[in-house]
């Protein structure tokens, strides 16, 4: 839905969002959860911007807090960068951070380019997430023990709500790093 808005954005094609977001706003109904209800003031700020840009402003902050309220730190995000493109574009800077926090890499990028076609300095270095080394990493300690045990990759996968493919690569990365080469040899090799 909100894809969609944003696409449609534009001023030309303002006109034809307002119909999409009433029809959205009618279907929630009475018993909507709270994030339908963050998504659609969302959708209301993002059209009354041109005609009460400082409502929008009001409209979005809101959105923003209820977002993180509800446990939702990209939506919260997303929505934080809205507002840094609308009120003061160097707010990019932090949402740049808890985009990389959260592991959010195209956001992530999506940003930089905004900050660098803006002017504004973007840290330089690695950035991201740090680097165990040989160490394993928490998640990849959780993993082989969970391997080590005897589960499958499929039922670590469900456990963990991961994919199975990155339950592949953690225990792979925890053979490497420990020296293993078959799954069995995580148990003699895991430390404590």
């Amino acid at each position: 839905m909100l894809g969609r808005l944003h696409r449609q954005q534009g001023e030309a094609r303002q006109g034809d969002a307002v119909p999409v977001v009433a029809e959205f706003g009618t279907d929630l109904g009475p018993r909507s959860a709270s994030s339908a209800e963050a998504f659609l003031a969302w959708c209301q700020g993002i059209l009354v911007r041109a005609t009460d840009p400082d409502g929008a402003v009001e409209r979005l902050a809101h959105v923003r807090r209820e977002f993180l309220r509800l446990g939702l730190p990209y939506e919260a995000a997303r929505a934080a960068e809205r507002l840094a493109e609308w009120t003061d574009p160097a707010m990019l800077l932090d949402v740049l951070g808890i985009y990389t926090g959260l592991g959010a890499e195209i956001d992530a990028a999506r940003v930089r380019r905004t900050l660098r076609r803006l002017g504004i300095a973007v840290r330089s270095g690695r950035g991201g997430r740090r680097s165990y080394g040989t160490d394993l990493s928490p998640r990849e300690r959780e993993v082989a023990l969970l391997a080590a045990a005897g589960r499958t990759n499929a039922e670590i996968a469900d456990r963990l709500f991961v994919s199975t493919r990155t339950v592949e690569s953690h225990v792979a990365s925890a053979l490497r790093k420990l020296g293993g080469r078959t799954r069995r040899d995580l148990k003699v090799l895991l430390p404590g």
